[in-house]
């Protein structure tokens, strides 16, 4: 297989292969589904080492390969061999206190099994943004000359880094109380390194204040799908999906179309999100009007334009349709000035904006054209309790209008 440029490698794996990238005659590449490390002398290969089993070529075990790699390195001599190297890492620290013969970072490894193909089968973006910043931070200071001993010390640190980000320090506590558990109960790590509710509540600080979601008008929707259709038609088709059916964004590569029962097309949502032990069905999506600030109604006929392959979508460098989520939609929107403008909007009057705003935004309107509340449940992908918990039904120009009687 051709070796690829740097360049077209993931954003993940260009960070991996650039751990190595100053020091001299070091090189990280991958060798089928491992991670092979490499040294040259004079521009001669002279050793490489396969990283331990646990850490594959792979977005998830990049933060604990990297931090291995680093300790690779710091452990090699010169003049001695990258074995040699690992086999002192081996007898280091990073094995609890009853060194039973495993790495803390293997623990993260088989905790990250868990909870992605166990529990609630969490997706990799879950893990990515509520898990693995944390599991980093722990697993460094674990690997530190003077690690933590136990988990309250060990949480304490952690939550350092976080200092002044209640968001953040509330996941945290919630990332490292599970995987501790995992290692109590997988891995036989002594009771010492649990994190009780005392610990957490005494660790976390003050709750995060709730911000109010964003609930965007017609005008301001139609104005955004305007502005970003002047350079990117086929963002504007997705921002014109997410706004029209209120579909979640992780939902974008889980529709297709397909024929209702009376011949009509129509848009198939395939994505069964999971809340706990529940699990929303597959549904039909159904296209919300807008209504431009004349009172004239505004439709954009997407399950006829999906249906006859009319609706344009981002392609990727393999010249495919791309696989979206709410990542690759906040990542391309926070580059757009129009989106950027109506950020700065929202938060003018209070509200927080995001790419989830599209639904909050569908569900006010639904409500405001006076769907019924079971209809907008079955429609979006969830039950009646996290529809009235989680979702605005009204905002305050909708309030306004509703009582100019």
């Amino acid at each position: 297989m051709p070796r690829r440029a740097f360049a077209d490698l993931e954003l993940w794996e260009q960070r991996l292969v650039g751990t190595a990238s100053k020091w001299d005659g070091w090189s990280i590449a991958k060798d089928r589904t491992r991670i092979r490390v490499r040294l040259r002398r004079n521009g001669k290969a002279v050793d490489s080492v396969l990283l331990p089993s646990p850490f594959t070529w792979s977005e998830a075990s990049e933060p604990d390969a990297t931090l291995w790699i680093r300790q690779l390195r710091m452990a090699w001599i010169d003049g001695s061999t990258l074995k040699a190297a690992m086999e002192a890492i081996a007898q280091k620290s990073d094995k609890h206190g009853d060194d039973l013969g495993f790495t803390w970072a293997e623990t993260v490894e088989s905790f990250r099994d868990s909870v992605m193909t166990g529990r609630n089968q969490i997706r990799a973006e879950t893990w990515r943004d509520n898990y693995q910043p944390y599991l980093k931070e722990a697993l460094r200071l674990l690997g530190s000359s003077n690690k933590p001993k136990d988990g309250f010390t060990l949480l304490k640190r952690t939550l350092q880094k976080w200092e002044g980000k209640p968001s953040s320090r509330f996941a945290c506590c919630l990332a490292l109380r599970n995987w501790t558990d995992h290692c109590i109960s997988r891995f036989g790590v002594p009771v010492t390194w649990a994190m009780s509710k005392t610990d957490i509540a005494e660790l976390r600080g003050r709750p995060p204040v709730k911000r109010t979601k964003a609930v965007l008008t017609d005008e301001e929707l139609l104005t955004l799908i305007e502005e970003i259709a002047k350079s990117n038609g086929a963002w504007a088709a997705v921002v014109m999906i997410l706004t029209a059916t209120g579909c979640r964004p992780v939902e974008l590569s889980h529709i297709s179309p397909r024929r209702r029962d009376d011949g009509r097309p129509g848009i198939w949502c395939s994505y069964r999100k999971i809340s706990g032990p529940n699990r929303c069905d597959e549904r039909w999506l159904e296209e919300l009007p807008l209504f431009g600030p004349d009172g004239s109604k505004k439709t954009f006929s997407l399950a006829e334009k999906l249906d006859s392959g009319a609706l344009p979508w981002p392609v990727g460098r393999d010249g495919n349709p791309r696989r979206l989520d709410g990542h690759h939609v906040e990542l391309f929107l926070k580059r757009q000035g129009s989106w950027q403008d109506l950020v700065a909007k929202c938060e003018a009057r209070g509200e927080w904006c995001r790419s989830y705003s599209f639904r909050d935004s569908f569900s006010a309107r639904a409500h405001r054209l006076g769907i019924e509340t079971a209809q907008i449940c079955r429609v979006m992908g969830h039950g009646l309790q996290a529809h009235s918990r989680a979702y605005r039904s009204a905002s305050d120009a909708s309030a306004r209008d509703a009582f100019d009687i």
